[in-house]
């Protein structure tokens, strides 16, 4: 893995945390706007390695975000039960009746 200049140290230990800690008492798009700002003025390849260089728990919470501004149809517990069931050996397969793509 690459070494990370300063920004990129500064966003993985600074700033990702104060978007999560901030977004507890704003929007939850205010924060999603912010993480996909910097996701447009960073290369994919080094996005990936400032989220390399975050907590577990930094990258859960940014998910959760992401989550969050999705429609609850999305991630609801009902949604993924009515879409998959476990398979034979233990493997998970979608339903028929699922609409994966939609």
């Amino acid at each position: 893995m690459a070494d990370l200049d300063d920004d990129e140290k500064w966003l993985a230990h600074k700033y990702f945390p104060m978007l999560i800690a901030e977004s507890e008492s704003s929007p939850e798009e205010d924060a999603l706007e912010h993480v996909a700002e910097v996701a447009t003025i960073f290369t994919k390849t080094a996005l990936r390695q400032v989220f390399n260089f975050c907590t577990p728990i930094v990258l859960a919470d940014l998910l959760m975000i992401i989550f969050r501004c999705l429609p609850t149809e999305i991630y609801s517990d009902q949604s993924i039960q009515a879409c998959y069931c476990p398979g034979a050996n233990g493997t998970t397969t979608a339903s028929p009746s699922c609409n994966l793509t939609s």
